[in-house]
Parts: C-alpha cells; structure tokens; sequence
C-alpha cells in the first residue's frame, strides 16, 4: 500500500482529556488505493472529518487524534500517525495490515527514522484497537 501526504497536515495541542492533537489544517492524502465512489466519513456528532475521492483522501481541519498510541510523539511522524488513526477508526475499506502500511509509507516519505520501529508494534498490537474507537458513520456522496 502506497500513500504519501500532498498537503497540509499541521497540528496543535489539544487540552481535551482523551486527544492531545487537533488538526490545524486539512491532510490531503494519495492514496494507491482508489475508491470507486467519493466517500464521506462522518464523527458520531455529525461532524465532517473526511472525504476519500478517487485516490485522494483528505482529513480536515479540526479531526482529532492522540499521536502515537504507546510510543513518543515526533513532528515528522505526526501525518502518518494521523492518517492511521483514522483507518483505525473507521476500520474498514482497508484492511488493518493495509492501514499500517499506509503509515509506513507516509513515514518514509516524511523522513521519521523510527518508522520500522513503530511498524513492528502496530503489526504486533494493532489487533487490540483496530475499528475499536469512537464510532465513525461512512456515507456515499
């Protein structure tokens, strides 16, 4: 699985309990992964929080995520843990092995040096939080 980010992707502190980051400006994604259909995902609030059209996905302002699960967070690994938060959240279209390498590729192309590292333990563990999270309602456009 291929991805690399295209645009945006900056975050702020959050002083929520739960998510330590919000996102401060739209990630545009593309995605090797094509969906026939332009897809909307939605937050169980209603919130719109992405659009995956073609091979672009985009996750937009004021998603928010709480950075690396178990590991320390790093600026340059921040867009790749975003974008697999969310696939774990939705925990569909792609598999779980899927989303993680959508992460590795994201992280290789953003420079993270730990990125092995932080793959071996999503492998490992991701089992436990896959399609786990807050509920999030998929709609077709």
């Amino acid at each position: 699985m291929i991805a690399y980010v295209i645009g945006g992707g900056d975050f702020e502190p959050t002083s929520h309990p739960k998510w330590k980051y919000w996102l401060a400006k739209d990630l545009v994604v593309w995605m090797s992964h094509k969906v026939e259909k332009p897809i909307k995902f939605r937050a169980k609030s209603g919130y719109l929080i992405a659009r995956w059209d073609g091979h672009i996905l985009t996750i937009f302002r004021g998603y928010v995520m709480d950075g690396a699960t178990l590991w320390p967070d790093h600026k340059k690994g921040m867009r790749g843990f975003a974008v697999h938060d969310f696939g774990y959240q939705i925990g569909q279209i792609l598999s779980r092995e899927q989303w993680d390498q959508v992460m590795l590729s994201i992280h290789k192309h953003d420079g993270y040096l730990a990125r092995h590292i932080v793959y071996a333990g999503v492998r490992a563990g991701g089992w436990n939080f896959f399609g786990k999270s807050e509920p999030v309602h998929i709609t077709e456009v």
